[in-house]
Formats: C-alpha cells, structure tokens, sequence
C-alpha cells in the first residue's frame, strides 16, 4: 500500500507469550522489502532506542499500534518532539476488551485523558463502531480517521472432500479469554460426531490455558484435540488447507485476521456476533451464534453432519463471501489517506 513511502517498524523481540523470537539478533534492523525494515528490540533500555530510532530517521509520522503499552504508545506519542502522530486502538477500547482487566485499563485510560492524549494524536478507527468506542472514552472533539484492515487473502482451495459425520476444525489465534477457546472445547464434549479440534497460536493467558487443558483431557473418544503452538504468519495458509472449519467465536474483533484468512482460503467460518463478520449463514460462508456451548455446539454439529456437496458449496461460498465483503482498491485508498493527511 505504502510502496512509495519509506516505512521503518520498531517492534519487540519477544513473542506475546514473552519467549524470544528465533533467529533474531535483538537491537538490530532488519529489510523487511524494498521499502521497509525492522527493528526487534530487547526489554532492556527499550523506551530509549525508540526515541533514539525516532530522533535518528525524523520520521514524517508516527504510527503507534494498540493503546495499552507504556513503551510503544506512551513514548512515541508523549516523549517525542514530532507533532504528526496516528494512534490505531485496533479494538482495545471495545466494550467487551474493556471487560479485561477493567480496573487496572481504566485507570490508564484515565491518566491518557489527564495528558489530553487527543490532543496529541489521530485516531485511527478500522469502521463507524471502532469510531463510536474512541469518542466515548476520549470525546467528541478527538481527531478520528478511519481506514478498514487490509487482508491478507490466500488461494481457495475449494473442499470437497469432507465425509458425512466427521469435521476437523481449526482455531488461529492467542490463547486468552477473549477468544473463548474454552467454550468451544465445552461446545464439543456434547458432539457426537467424529471432530478433530487442532489450536494454533501463543498462550497469552497460561491460567486460561491451565482450564482448557483440563477440559481437553476430558473429552470423549470421538473429540480429539490437539495444541500446537505458535506459528510464523508465512505457515497459516498451508496450515488452513488441512482443516474444513475455522472455528473462533471472539467477545469482540475490530477485524479478525485469521478469520478473514480463512475464509479467503475458502474455509467456513464459525464466529460470534461480536466480529465484522456477520450473515455468515445467509451466505453460506459459515455461522454466527451466541457465545454459548449449546449455540456453538449446534453449528459444529451441522457442519459435521453436511455431506461432501453440501460442504463444497459452504467452502466455495466462503471464499466469495470475503472477497465480496472486502474492497481492496477502497481499503488502499483509504489507508494511503490516512497517511497523507496526518
């Protein structure tokens, strides 16, 4: 989108689970493409090496991704002498997030109201609601740009090679509440099918994980569950191309990567109401339910049960859905101007 700009990305050299990236020389810049390069950054001293990086290559703008970080929000945006900064909440201001840990979120977004944060950065909104959730917390005078998520769309490999009464499912995503994983693996011990359940992605929440993994040593013969970690972007969508379903019924998403990357690869879709992806049903391309096992079991049986016509229509129609949903010319255009007029 921004091949003609010049795009340095200061980043942490630690997964969200606090282990460290592999094959990483921390404190080091790295050429991302021909446009871009990236710094992975160590813990130690790191609010100084982005005033460094900041005050080095005198960025036009900066763009400060997610809210709740003392070094990658507050400093960027409070410690540096430029005045054109974009602050992108990417959903963290949503009602349900907020639920997390309110107490200790509250108070910081209080003390960011105190130092008139909107009067320090753009907003940038991914639609209309993410627009409505920054002007309740920061006022109707705050500055708000929107631009939707660009995609990452894969081939779709149509399946038609689903069996009547079994289903295997797949969920791409950081282990926490949020993504109510735990709900779905109660979903499952009232299935009667034959349904094999695999979970990628980095524990965010390790008591979380504990209660999911005790509820996995309890599932019947027919449900087998398996985890296997974290995975490398590059991985996802040969990962994709092993599941029928894509199961993931968030308590809230601005946008929903893995989920829209699923469906581009023409994998169905099960989600929550919660996410941007709705009339999944109307559609053919999935289910939206309520976040609850009986609602959520429901879907995954009716998934189990399609024979294999059946599902090769959902596998097709999920794969149009997105691509009809998504307007990637408008999407560009959008991002290029919220660059350009910050």
């Amino acid at each position: 989108v921004l091949q003609d700009h010049e795009i340095r990305i200061f980043t942490s050299n630690e997964d969200v689970d606090g282990e460290e990236l592999p094959e990483i020389t921390p404190n080091t810049w790295y050429a991302y493409n021909s446009s871009t390069t990236v710094f992975y950054a160590s813990s130690r001293n790191r609010s100084n090496k982005i005033l460094t990086a900041i005050q080095t290559f005198n960025p036009d703008v900066i763009y400060a991704v997610g809210i709740f970080s003392w070094h990658f929000t507050c400093v960027p945006i409070f410690f540096s002498r430029k005045r054109l900064r974009i602050l992108s909440v990417r959903g963290m201001l949503h009602t349900a997030a907020l639920k997390q840990k309110a107490l200790k979120k509250n108070l910081y977004l209080s003390a960011l109201q105190f130092f008139a944060l909107r009067k320090r950065a753009i907003f940038h909104a991914t639609d209309s609601t993410e627009e409505k959730y920054i002007r309740e917390v920061f006022g109707k005078k705050a500055a708000v740009k929107i631009a939707a998520n660009l995609p990452n769309f894969f081939t779709p490999v149509i399946n038609e090679s689903k069996k009547e009464g079994t289903l295997s499912l797949v969920s791409i995503c950081l282990i926490s509440p949020m993504k109510n994983i735990l709900v779905v693996l109660q979903a499952l011990q009232g299935c009667d099918s034959e349904i094999d359940y695999h979970i990628y992605g980095a524990i965010k929440d390790e008591g979380y994980w504990k209660d999911c993994k005790k509820l996995i040593k309890q599932m019947p013969e027919n449900i087998r569950v398996t985890y296997h970690g974290a995975i490398a972007p590059t991985g996802v969508e040969k990962i994709l191309a092993l599941y029928d379903v894509c199961i993931q019924p968030s308590e809230s998403e601005n946008y929903g990567h893995s989920m829209a990357e699923a469906l581009s690869a023409a994998v169905p879709l099960i989600t929550s109401h919660h996410t941007p992806w709705q009339e999944l049903a109307s559609n053919k391309a999935g289910r939206n339910t309520e976040i609850n096992e009986a609602e959520i079991g429901k879907a995954i049986q009716e998934f189990a049960a399609m024979p294999e016509a059946d599902f090769a229509a959902c596998s097709a129609a999920a794969a149009e859905y997105i691509r009809e949903k998504v307007n990637l010319e408008e999407i560009t255009n959008l991002t290029k101007n919220l660059f350009q007029q910050a």
